[in-house]
């Protein structure tokens, strides 16, 4: 986890040089930045103390990426980031209350449908848009 946060750290300053800031670009990086953080420091104590339960470990993982997804669509006007959030939050709510070989199945499915699913639509549209955009540079009105 360390070795993964000083990477991230490492490039968001590289890209941070060579892109322009916005209002919300910094609200997003915060965003995910307390998450991330919140993130490490739960499961941290969690899987080191008595209450290291699948479902409570699970759920509160659940809990906070939906709320950074759900904000984030928020802050963006994403709907599809917003249904993911609030998807997380679905998954979160019944992970609490289901023995642990299920909690643990519904978070490998809401990673497939939040992350992997989210991301590869992501990923097509930008491409899309990307194609759309003349090779140039150069448009006239």
């Amino acid at each position: 986890m360390v070795t993964a946060a000083l990477v991230t750290v490492a490039i968001a300053l590289r890209t941070a040089r060579s892109s322009p800031s916005t209002t919300a670009g910094r609200s997003i990086g915060a965003l995910w930045m307390a998450g991330g953080i919140a993130l490490f420091v739960y499961g941290f104590c969690v899987a080191n103390t008595w209450q290291g339960s699948v479902p409570v470990l699970v759920g509160g993982v659940e809990v906070i990426l939906g709320l950074i997804n759900l904000a984030s669509g928020l802050i963006l006007c994403w709907q599809l980031q917003q249904f993911c959030g609030y998807l997380w939050t679905a998954f979160a709510a019944v992970s609490f209350f289901v023995p642990e070989r299920i909690a643990g199945y519904l978070f490998l499915a809401a990673i497939f449908l939040c992350n992997i699913l989210f991301g590869l639509i992501l990923m097509i549209s930008e491409t899309r848009t990307r194609s759309a955009i003349p090779a140039s540079g150069t448009t006239h009105a």
